[in-house]
């Protein structure tokens, strides 16, 4: 297990998720990409990062948290992963068969 954390706080960006691959897109930069095995968490501090549907469904599917953050760099909230907490897995499996 790594303990690679990611911290987008410094600069605007644009996440993606393309085959296995973090990839992080800045405006007149070349891609920077992150394979997934080597995060452990991802901060969400700069205000102008965007983040798609897909590379948090990844983020979330391998295990990897995800930390959003306020103004003043604080943490605000976050993504956890659902699988990972059978208890909430069986509750989640149990609700879905309800009428």
């Amino acid at each position: 297990m790594t303990e690679r954390i990611l911290d987008f706080s410094q600069q605007p960006g644009r996440l993606r998720y393309a085959n296995g691959l973090l990839v992080l897109e800045r405006h007149e930069e070349p891609d920077v990409t992150f394979p997934l095995g080597e995060i452990a968490c991802v901060v969400l501090g700069h205000p102008q990062i965007t983040v798609t549907q897909a590379a948090l469904g990844q983020l979330a599917k391998v295990g990897i948290a995800v930390v959003c953050c306020d103004e003043k760099f604080r943490p605000s909230g976050m993504l956890l992963p659902l699988d990972v907490h059978h208890r909430q897995s069986q509750r989640f499996e149990f609700q879905a068969k309800l009428t």
